[in-house]
């Protein structure tokens, strides 16, 4: 099955062409084989850091025993798939309902990981994400098929990149080591590509569904 990256991943190409059960297995062959190369190459990195007596346990994502919000179980495995799916793939709609909700998702989750914590500063961040929800419900339509044209091609590679660089709130960063933080969120971007394929060509619950199922399979599969 040939894959093309740019073409097939971020357009809904293949909704036109191809029956349902070959895009999912289009979408999940994509994953399982980008994710295998990206593990080995990770693995291939710490065996190389090893060697150059680097401590690599700073590279591991930070303890989940100090118990915020966002490392509770149902967090991970449902709550935390479905607002990111809704703040990082719904608007990629770019209709006008769609991105009513999930501008306002995305902002909120931007403010949670600079605050620190889905709880943190909850009410202000609410406060804002009803601003904003208003503010689109008082643009006119036409505006976001002007948009989709001119720049929807940039936000939905964009919104991927986004969708991986969020994930390194996972780790206690150490900036001189920023790039090796950078490539252990590989495995988050191949992530964002799949779910974004799904959410073009398949439909919104595809893509919560795929996110929903690889959290919970972390979770209940050995580390």
């Amino acid at each position: 099955m040939e894959i093309n990256i740019v073409n097939d991943f971020y357009t809904n190409s293949d909704k036109k062409r191809l029956p349902k059960k070959k895009i999912i297995a289009k979408g999940i062959s994509f994953y399982l084989l980008a994710l295998f190369l990206v593990l080995v190459s990770l693995g291939l990195l710490y065996f190389i850091l090893k060697l150059t007596d680097i401590d690599t346990h700073q590279f591991q994502p930070v303890d989940s025993k100090t118990l915020k919000i966002s490392d509770s179980i149902w967090f991970i495995v449902l709550i935390g798939p479905i607002m990111e799916e809704i703040g990082f793939r719904l608007g990629l709609s770019f209709r006008k309902r769609d991105m009513m909700v999930s501008f306002p998702v995305f902002v909120f989750i931007a403010m949670s990981i600079f605050s620190g914590d889905y709880l943190h500063f909850l009410i202000p961040k609410i406060g804002v994400s009803i601003l904003l929800f208003l503010f689109i419900y008082l643009l006119p339509e036409h505006l976001f098929g002007k948009y989709k044209i001119k720049y929807g091609s940039k936000i939905i590679i964009g919104m991927t990149f986004l969708f991986a660089l969020a994930h390194l709130v996972n780790f206690k960063l150490n900036m001189v080591f920023l790039p090796i933080y950078l490539l252990l969120c590989l495995p988050q971007l191949i992530m964002g590509m799949t779910f974004t394929y799904f959410r073009l060509n398949l439909g919104f619950l595809y893509a919560i569904s795929a996110h929903i199922l690889i959290n919970s399979l972390s979770v209940l599969l050995p580390s």
